[in-house]
């Protein structure tokens, strides 16, 4: 068993240990590590590596032999019966088939990266105070927790949250925060364990540690936790969405909290400057301009519409034929469809619209001759050119994922053919 020394001196940052076992890492996952790098997995007698488990990631950090200027990076921790194994990236002069010298008996000291622990541990001491803090205030309970790299979360067995709740909880939370109550931790055997302890308890366990946050909370958990509720700075609830039938609610703490912040006012200190609006009158501003662009929108489409009633009287006079048939280059599909119908209605006779690229497609509508099936011609024109399509009687549409060969004029003369052929 390796002794955990993140239990027992959660504040430092380096250690020497005593490599026990070196082997390949088959079994265990290699995130992190290079592509094609090598990487061995190192158990040692006494480690402050973390190893990921109850929803906090595994800490990283270096490994260095004594004597040797080497390091080795470590890029995962993981427990495995009983062990914690340290996933360990090679140097790259070793990576040639240089015997590795890191076997057991090799005195090492290790230097975990303190900036992600004490990260890791100013949110998970938040999750713990504001899960005791929806427990007390609403009865709602955790059912689960996730601490990734941007934003941790905590999932809760109720159906919704109103803002007036959010609010109150997140006021109580930060009390306990303010008060700088001590945060221990403690192992009981599990007939000694007190009441009210939170979490699902294993079924059979010798010991069982339990972290204590003053009189205000007690959570069976293994991971690493600050030693006050002041270190954790800020506990501030940023997003309430709904999972797995109750509610998620994503939150920072500490240093998360401050760098959200930080984006947050930036990015409303930009709106205002755009805006020429003093910061308390950003909101009001986005919603005249969005006002303005839904007006601006509706007279766009207004004016849109009318240019291609306009179109489409234009092509009922460039053509006297049974079907008109044209080309219609970097016009869209809802153009298309739009302009054959106008054009079929005005002329009363079929109406062929197509473009040839960047993607072949051709709108068939019939107008008000009955004798013309829309849908037939699609079929006829689509076997033809290679493509696929459908519709109705009325109005159908073929088209192709890449542009027909040729030019418009010989497309235009060949549909001119099939059509005139049914």
């Amino acid at each position: 068993m390796t002794e955990r020394l993140y239990w027992e001196e959660p504040n430092s940052t380096e250690f020497t240990a005593v490599v026990t076992r070196v082997g390949p890492v088959p079994d265990l996952d290699r995130q992190g590590v290079q592509e094609g790098g090598v990487a061995l997995g190192v158990v040692l007698d006494r480690t402050l590596f973390y190893p990921e488990g109850g929803g906090q990631p595994a800490d990283t950090g270096v490994l260095q032999l004594e004597g040797e200027d080497a390091l080795y990076r470590v890029k995962g921790v993981q427990e495995k019966d009983g062990a914690i194994v340290h996933l360990v990236e090679l140097p790259a002069r070793q990576e040639a088939g240089r015997k590795v010298p890191l076997g057991p008996g090799a005195r090492v000291r290790g230097r975990i990266d303190w900036e992600r622990r004490f990260d890791h541990m100013q949110q998970h001491s938040g999750q713990h105070i504001l899960s005791q803090a929806f427990l007390q205030t609403l009865g709602a309970h955790t059912t689960g927790f996730h601490l990734g790299a941007d934003y941790a979360s905590i999932d809760l067995d109720v159906a919704d949250l109103s803002p007036e709740q959010v609010e109150r909880v997140e006021r109580l939370a930060n009390e306990v925060v303010f008060q700088d109550l001590l945060v221990t931790a403690r192992e009981y055997l599990p007939c000694e364990l007190p009441e009210g302890v939170r979490r699902r308890l294993p079924k059979v366990a010798p010991k069982i540690r339990v972290v204590h946050i003053g009189e205000f909370d007690a959570c069976a958990c293994g991971g690493t936790h600050v030693t006050s509720t002041g270190r954790i700075g800020l506990i501030k609830i940023n997003e309430i969405t709904r999972a797995h039938g109750g509610t998620r609610v994503i939150f920072r703490c500490g240093w998360r909290a401050l760098r959200d912040y930080q984006n947050k006012e930036g990015t409303l200190l930009a709106a205002s400057r755009a805006l020429k609006r003093p910061p308390a009158e950003v909101v009001s501003g986005v919603e005249a301009l969005k006002a303005q662009a839904e007006k601006s929108e509706k007279e766009t489409e207004r004016l849109r519409r009318a240019l291609l009633d306009f179109e489409a009287r234009v092509l009922v006079q460039e053509e006297a034929g049974e079907v008109l048939v044209k080309a219609l280059p970097g016009k869209s599909v809802e153009e298309l469809r739009y302009l054959a119908r106008a054009a079929a209605v005005v002329r009363d006779k079929p109406v062929v619209l197509f473009v040839r690229e960047p993607r072949f497609t051709a709108v068939i509508a019939r107008g008000a001759a009955q004798d013309f099936d829309a849908c037939a011609v699609a079929a006829r024109l689509a076997a033809a050119l290679g493509v696929r399509g459908g519709g109705s009687p009325e109005m159908a549409q073929i088209g192709g994922r890449e542009a027909l060969p040729g030019d418009d004029a010989t497309l235009t003369a060949e549909i001119r053919r099939l059509v005139a052929d049914l």
